[in-house]
């Protein structure tokens, strides 16, 4: 139930989280997931982490946010 956009985010993160798991070691991915409120940033990150969870991998993902409210929005940290 993802927008394109927010689904081509899942997507190209998915695909790198396989390709590591299968053991090609793909460099360290980094992504900014930007826009401005209410499209679907934190929904898109709820999912991308409930992905990572369901594989047993949970542990490997960080999160992070600029505000406080929007990192607790997606349990991860502030970004300073």
């Amino acid at each position: 139930c993802l927008l394109k956009d927010q689904r081509r985010a899942y997507d190209i993160i998915n695909h790198h989280l396989t390709e590591t798991l299968a053991g090609q070691a793909p460099p360290q991915l980094l992504m900014h997931i930007l826009g401005e409120g209410g499209v679907g940033k934190s929904k898109t990150i709820q999912t991308i982490t409930e992905n990572f969870y369901h594989k047993g991998v949970g542990h490997i993902l960080v999160e992070a946010a600029y505000t406080g409210i929007a990192a607790s929005i997606i349990d991860g940290k502030t970004l300073h």
